[in-house]
Parts: structure tokens; C-alpha cells; sequence
């Protein structure tokens, strides 16, 4: 009965320096150590030395006071395995001689793992939720601000005097009308990973064709004093992916970069690395705080509250490169610049 019972169980003998004198199977199997290795040998020959010392501190205390010892324990095991148990450790009264020292067991290394998950997940979903609620507030702001810019200078816009004063209302239209946009393409996105129905459909497609279409797009964008430079300009890639989504994330890269380089050059590219593709910005912008680089690609997560945006952006790229089978990534120096990347596997087609 004892050898079959799921707990450790084992007998000291404290007149005989605390050698074992029972090991039970349970024990022999949780900790690879045999019972014929274990009986007639102390701690300090079965287990490491400051285990042992534990060991021997508890079993001297419960000596002492004859009280029931109830404590949590680690040791390694024979393949030094870290394993938790939860033990009570007992004298039992013996005629004519010393009591024995009686111990259980309970091996409780998987449930302190599950409760270190659940206190893990817990953490996040209360940080999830202080962020969320953060997002909600700032986003009546964020949405208010291009829609009253729009309403505005589309009153003002048929009472401008000049063409040149029509085409300034007109510009400040349109680019508010982009931030809009993207603000509530970004909250469609969030409300697609939320329901798991992101898409992703792959088909053949030219990504230096991409490429350049999202250098038409942004040249004219750029502010002045930064050039605006595609290292692929000539070059075509067939390959099969969504070009949507591809679009999407490096659109946001230079959307970002555009934001935070006031000065020197954003340059983008793609390049074949075996059978995957990396598809790079880089800038000379104002760089990120390198404690701040890990925290880059999660949700909410704005590194300058003064700039618009929702903070969901990168945390839909991470989405979008995760789903294609990818991964995504940041290099940064403070007061230096970014380079953002993505590395998606590259199949091609004729």
C-alpha cells in the first residue's frame, strides 16, 4: 500500500545521524533517486549540500520541539530537475529507543507552475485592461481632432481668397482625412483579432510592384529636408502573399518613420535571405529608448502622447507578420534612428 500511494513517503532514524530507513516508490520514481541508493544513506549523500543543510535544519527543529512540521521544499532531481513539494514531517513515539522521524509529500510543481500562469495572465489581462481603458479615453480626442480639422477647413475652403490659400485648406483636409481614416482602419483591424477573423489570402504577387506603389504614395508626403529613398527601385520579386496586408505593415513603418524623422533620410527595401524575404525602413529619426524597444509591438503602446495615433498600428503588424508564418523586429538608437523589419517566407512563382 505504501509503495503504491502517489506521495512521497520515508522513515529518518535521528539516533543514526537521520539515515534513511524508508523510501517509497512514489519518491524513487518523482526523483529518479532509487530507494537502494536512499535507505541507509543521509541528505548530504543524496542531495545537493545546501538541500541537505534544509533538511537537516528542519529535521533538528522538529527534534527540538516535538511539534508537526508543515513546509514547502525544493530539490533537484537525479536529471537535476527542479521540482516543488509541499511536506509534513512527523516524530513517531518508539519503545525502548529513539521515535523515528516520519515524512509525506506532496509534489506540487506542476500546480505552483499553473498558479505562476494564471498570476502571469492575470497581470496581463489587468494591464490589457488599464491600457484598453486608456485607448478608449484618448481615442474620443484622437478621433475629434482631424474630424473638427476636416469640418473646419471644409467651411473655410469656398471663402479662400488665393489658389494658393485653397490648396493649403485643401492639403489640411485631405491629411486630417488620412488620419481618420487610419484611425478607424486601425479599430476594424483590433476588432478583427479580437474575433480571430483577421484575413490573409494568399496569391502571386510582384512586391517590388508593391514597392513602388507605396513610394508614389509617400514621396509627396515626406516632410522637407528628408529624402525619401527605394533601394529597389528596378527590382521585381514574384512571390505569393497578400499584398494588402503587406502594404499595410510597411505603410505603417513609414508612416512612423515619417513622424519621428525631422531630418536626414528614410529608406526602405526588401532583400532575399535563403528562402525567406526581409522588407526593412530605416530612418535617422529620433530613435527609441532602449528600455522601451520590448514594448514596442504590443497594444496601446504610444511612445510619444503628443503624436497621433492609436498605439495599435505595430501590434496589428505583429498580428498580420505572425499569421503570415514571419516575425518582426526593431533595431533602434536613441537620437540615431530605427529600423523596423519583417522576415516572411518567400515562395516563389513565375
Amino acid at each position: 500500500i505504501l509503495n503504491n500511494i502517489p506521495v512521497y513517503l520515508f522513515v529518518k532514524d535521528p539516533a543514526d545521524e537521520f539515515k534513511y530507513l524508508y523510501w517509497n516508490k512514489a519518491f524513487a520514481e518523482h526523483s529518479g533517486i532509487p530507494a537502494s541508493k536512499a535507505i541507509g544513506h543521509t541528505d548530504y549523500e543524496i542531495f545537493q549540500s545546501e538541500e541537505a543543510e534544509k533538511f537537516r535544519k528542519d529535521d533538528l527543529e522538529l527534534l527540538r520541539t516535538h511539534q508537526r512540521i508543515d513546509i514547502q521544499e525544493t530539490y533537484l532531481t537525479a536529471n537535476g530537475e527542479a521540482r516543488i513539494v509541499q511536506t509534513l514531517k512527523a516524530l513517531v513515539p518508539m519503545e525502548d529507543r529513539e521515535p523515528l522521524l516520519i515524512g509525506i509529500s506532496w509534489d506540487t510543481t506542476n500546480l505552483q507552475n499553473i498558479e505562476q500562469e494564471l498570476i502571469k495572465a492575470r497581470i496581463k489581462a489587468e494591464q490589457s485592461d488599464r491600457l484598453k481603458s486608456a485607448f478608449l479615453a484618448n481615442m474620443s480626442h484622437e478621433i475629434r481632432t482631424p474630424l473638427n480639422a476636416i469640418v473646419g477647413f471644409s467651411q473655410l475652403l469656398p471663402t479662400a481668397d488665393t489658389p494658393e490659400e485653397q490648396k493649403l485648406y485643401s492639403d489640411i483636409i485631405n491629411q486630417n482625412s488620412d488620419i481618420l481614416l487610419q484611425l478607424i482602419n486601425d479599430i476594424l483591424d483590433l476588432s478583427k483579432i479580437e474575433a480571430g477573423t483577421l484575413e490573409y489570402v494568399k496569391r502571386p504577387m510582384n512586391l517590388g510592384e508593391v514597392c513602388r506603389t507605396i513610394y508614389a504614395v509617400h514621396k509627396e508626403r515626406i516632410k522637407g529636408g528628408v529624402d525619401f529613398i527605394f533601394n529597389n527601385g528596378e527590382e521585381d520579386l514574384q512571390m505569393e502573399g497578400d499584398p494588402n496586408r503587406i502594404m499595410q505593415v510597411i505603410t505603417n513603418f513609414i508612416t512612423n518613420a515619417t513622424k519621428f524623422t525631422h531630418t536626414g533620410e528614410i529608406r526602405f527595401g526588401f532583400e532575399r535571405e535563403g528562402e525567406n524575404v526581409r522588407v526593412y525602413v530605416k530612418d535617422t529619426g529620433i530613435g527609441i529608448e532602449k528600455e522601451k524597444v520590448g514594448h514596442i509591438f504590443e497594444r496601446f503602446v504610444k511612445l510619444n502622447s503628443f503624436v497621433q495615433g492609436t498605439g495599435l498600428g505595430l501590434s496589428i503588424c505583429r498580428m498580420i507578420i505572425e499569421k503570415i508564418g514571419g516575425e518582426i523586429g526593431v533595431t533602434s538608437e536613441l537620437g540615431k534612428g530605427s529600423t523596423f523589419y519583417f522576415i516572411i517566407p518567400c515562395t516563389e512563382v513565375d
